[in-house]
């Protein structure tokens, strides 16, 4: 193995560590997990997966205006 398939690999244990670090710190369980953050706070989260709309929904109890936004739809 060359020096640079030895540094990618180590790059990669270097970013499962710290996501299995966030991972403890947010207390994620599901896959998919999101966390919505305002001015650098935890606002909510959900896990699971979830519609477009759902989401939409999600976000626009915390961002009003993201409510009015068009969907393009």
């Amino acid at each position: 193995m060359g020096a640079l398939q030895r540094a990618h690999r180590a790059s990669h244990k270097d970013v499962a560590s710290h996501n299995m670090h966030l991972a403890g710190r947010y207390q994620l369980r599901g896959f998919p997990s999101v966390i919505l953050f305002i001015q650098g706070e935890e606002a909510g989260c959900f896990s699971g997966a979830r519609s477009e709309q759902q989401v939409r929904t999600f976000i626009s109890g915390f961002v009003p205006a993201f409510a009015s936004r068009d969907t393009g739809a």
